[in-house]
């Protein structure tokens, strides 16, 4: 089967637009695990999933050239690697130093989602403020 140029377009587009669906609910549950991590919840698998989020979360934004989300999330992911890949991280001390700079990071991902849902014109569908 032979592709041309506009048809291998749409299908891009299509693609991209279901991804730009996805991503509130992909930072829904990047809130969701530092929330955890703020209320003391240190498991290791929670660290590893913030950063395996945020890094995926990167990786496709810059797929589909939506740069403030995909630099703003591999902010996030570069933050959370060393603690997501040393053990050390289960300890309570050193998350309790982390969480602010966590925080923060987050709240720049969450200005670039708000962006990103202005720029296409469209309500949010999933509260992105909390």
């Amino acid at each position: 089967m032979k592709f041309d140029d506009n048809h291998v377009h749409a299908i891009f587009l299509e693609i991209s637009l279901e991804f730009q669906a996805e991503i509130p609910n992909k930072f829904k549950k990047i809130i969701q695990l530092t929330g955890q991590l703020k209320n003391n919840d240190f498991q290791f698998e929670n660290i590893r999933e913030l950063y395996r989020l945020s890094h995926n979360l990167a990786g496709s934004a810059k797929t589909f050239g939506i740069e403030e989300v995909a630099t703003k999330s591999l902010a996030l992911a570069k933050h959370v690697y060393p603690l997501a890949h040393n053990a050390l991280a289960t300890k309570k001390n050193t998350v309790i130093k982390e969480i602010e700079k966590i925080e923060y990071f987050v709240h720049e991902l969450k200005v670039g989602v708000i962006n990103l849902q202005s720029s296409i014109n469209k309500k949010p569908e999933v509260n992105v403020c909390g």
